[in-house]
C-alpha cells in the first residue's frame, strides 16, 4: 500500500508539474521598448537593420507614453528597421498583437510602384530563411492618423495564406518594425507599442 501510494503521489506531482509547465508555455511573450543606456543605441533586445543602398537611416527613440514607454520612429527620406531575434515555433505563440500610431499619412505612398513603396509604419515576421518566403509583412499603416490602432494577426495562418501551397510555416527567426520614406522622400513619424505573441486556436 505504501509503495502504491507513493507512486500515485508521484504521478499527481508529475501531472501538476506538467500543468504548470503548460501554463507557463501559454503565457504571452511581450517585447517592449525600454530606454537604452546610450540614447543613440536601439532599445535593449533590439538591433538596427540597415540597407546597403539607403544612406539615410530612420531615427528610432524610446519616449514616455501613458506611464510606460513606446518606440518613436522618424523618417526623413530615409529607411531602416528595428529587429528582434527570436527562435519560435509559429504554431505555438501564433497570435501577434500590437499598437501603432502615425502623425500623418504619406501623400505619395504607392506600394505597387518602386517610387512609392513607403509606409509610415509596418511590421514583419521573419521566418527561417527561404529566398522566396524569408519575411512576411503582417501589418502596415493605413489612412488613420493621430490615433492608436490595435492589430491582431494569426501569423501561422497569415503565412499559409500569403505563401500558399499548404506547407508548414518554418520557425520564426525574428520580428521587425520599419518606418521608411526613402522612395517618396517624405517625412513620417510613427509610434509603436509593446508587441505581444500569444497562443491561438489550432487548425
Amino acid at each position: 500500500m505504501r509503495g502504491a501510494g507513493l507512486a500515485r503521489l508521484a504521478a499527481i506531482l508529475l501531472g501538476l508539474a506538467a500543468m504548470a509547465a503548460g501554463a507557463r508555455a501559454a503565457e504571452p511573450l511581450r517585447f517592449g521598448f525600454a530606454p537604452p543606456a546610450d540614447p543613440a543605441a536601439p532599445p535593449p533586445g533590439w538591433e538596427t537593420l540597415t540597407f546597403p543602398r539607403v544612406p539615410r537611416h530612420t531615427c528610432y527613440t524610446v519616449v514616455p507614453e501613458g506611464g510606460g514607454f513606446v518606440l518613436r520612429a522618424q523618417a526623413d527620406a530615409s529607411a531602416s528597421a528595428l529587429y528582434r531575434r527570436l527562435d519560435l515555433d509559429p504554431r505555438e505563440p501564433r497570435m501577434l498583437s500590437w499598437r501603432w500610431k502615425v502623425e500623418g499619412v504619406l501623400a505619395r505612398s504607392e506600394p505597387r510602384r518602386k517610387s512609392g513603396d513607403d509606409y509610415a509604419a509596418r511590421g514583419y515576421v521573419a521566418f527561417r530563411y527561404d529566398p522566396a518566403t524569408a519575411g512576411v509583412c503582417i501589418a502596415q499603416s493605413g489612412g488613420v492618423a493621430g490615433t492608436w490602432v490595435t492589430e491582431s494577426h494569426d501569423i501561422y495562418a497569415d503565412y499559409r495564406r500569403i505563401v500558399g501551397g499548404g506547407g508548414e510555416a518554418p520557425r520564426i527567426e525574428g520580428i521587425a518594425l520599419m518606418t521608411d520614406t526613402d522612395d517618396t522622400g517624405e517625412r513620417a513619424v510613427a509610434y509603436y507599442d509593446t508587441i505581444t505573441l500569444g497562443p491561438g486556436s489550432r487548425e
